[in-house]
């Protein structure tokens, strides 16, 4: 487990995202049919500050490394007081059964118990923890998909935003992530908005990665269209 050591926000890397290809092609009375599978899932992030706030809880058979990677960080699951899942795939929510005191942010949902508790995604408002932790909206490859912005680290601004950024190749390979996007205009332009604040990318099937400083300027439309 990686640890990032900082001096308000602590983020721990306790799972990096990965994904391997297993696509298949198949006979059909047509021709021959692709069938597109991979294998992996998102990472699982944790930020002990002023807070303590989990980000992804994996798929079920990562709760044997999330506890563990929780214990590292002396962070009993209790103690977690905000879980958030950038959409609401089982890759991401996997293990949200072992957090029922926290508040649980799906994608647009909130939760604290069996509370709704209702925020203004849809018009862009942020979910503010203080001045150093937000959650975003960053809509496109799902029409709800949420980011977080974790500032005052060590590595500066960290961006966990396993919903909008598929891996650090696809800054220059935007098929890596237009081809699976719902909406690739609407996520080129949560991609712009992350790169102009992001010192690191935590993206969601490789490790943190660096921003390269030509990617976060003003006119950055030449990173993400396809």
């Amino acid at each position: 487990m990686e640890k990032l050591r900082i001096s308000v926000n602590q983020l721990y890397v306790i799972k990096d995202g990965n994904r391997v290809e297993k696509n298949k092609e198949i006979p059909s009375r047509r021709g021959s049919v692709m069938i597109r599978k991979y294998q992996g899932s998102t990472g699982i992030t944790l930020i002990k500050g002023p807070l303590t706030m989990l980000v992804g809880t994996g798929l079920p058979q990562d709760k044997d490394q999330l506890l563990n990677g929780l214990s590292d960080a002396g962070v009993p699951p209790e103690a977690v007081q905000y879980v958030v899942c950038p959409y609401g795939h089982v890759e991401t929510t996997g293990n949200l059964n072992l957090f029922p005191k926290a508040t649980l942010i799906v994608g647009y949902s909130v939760m604290k118990g069996d509370t709704h508790i209702l925020h203004n995604f849809l018009n862009d408002i942020p979910y503010e923890l203080g001045e150093n932790l937000e959650i975003v909206a960053t809509p496109g490859l799902y029409p709800q998909v949420v980011s977080v912005i974790a500032r005052n680290t060590d590595r500066g601004t960290v961006v966990i935003a396993g919903g909008v950024f598929h891996n650090e190749g696809d800054l220059d390979e935007p098929d890596l992530w237009a081809d699976e996007s719902q909406d690739a205009d609407l996520q080129q332009q949560s991609r712009i908005t992350l790169l102009k604040e992001a010192d690191y990318i935590v993206p969601r099937y490789s490790p943190i990665y660096r921003v390269p400083e030509c990617y976060k300027g003003s006119d950055l439309n030449f990173v993400v269209t396809p």
